[in-house]
């Protein structure tokens, strides 16, 4: 992985490599990306400059209730500042959020 700065995002998240994959198109406005299924995952979006790569971890488990984790990192080339970037997450972070309050 390339060096960290302020075009990275961390998340960790309560899903599966593969749910993330299915996600994926709706929550990056359907832009085109490629998957290599190496771990760690890494997904390319050539044409917009954007690398996810998706490590899994330890799930959590509650009671009965076992949760996946995954570690994502975001990086965004040089031609995204930092309000694209924002306004990419954001609506990464709402199609990808699940239950709650």
């Amino acid at each position: 992985m390339s060096q960290e700065n302020k075009n990275t995002v961390h998340r960790l998240m309560g899903c599966t490599v593969d749910e993330l994959i299915t996600w994926l198109p709706a929550a990056a406005s359907y832009k085109a990306f490629k998957v290599n299924q190496q771990t760690p995952i890494e997904i390319n979006f050539p044409e917009d400059g954007i690398r996810i790569e998706a490590t899994p971890q330890k799930s959590r488990q509650i009671a009965l209730l076992v949760i996946p984790v995954l570690s994502v990192v975001f990086s965004f080339d040089e031609k995204w500042d930092k309000l694209s970037i924002d306004q990419f997450m954001k609506r990464f972070d709402m199609y990808t959020q699940r239950g709650g309050g």
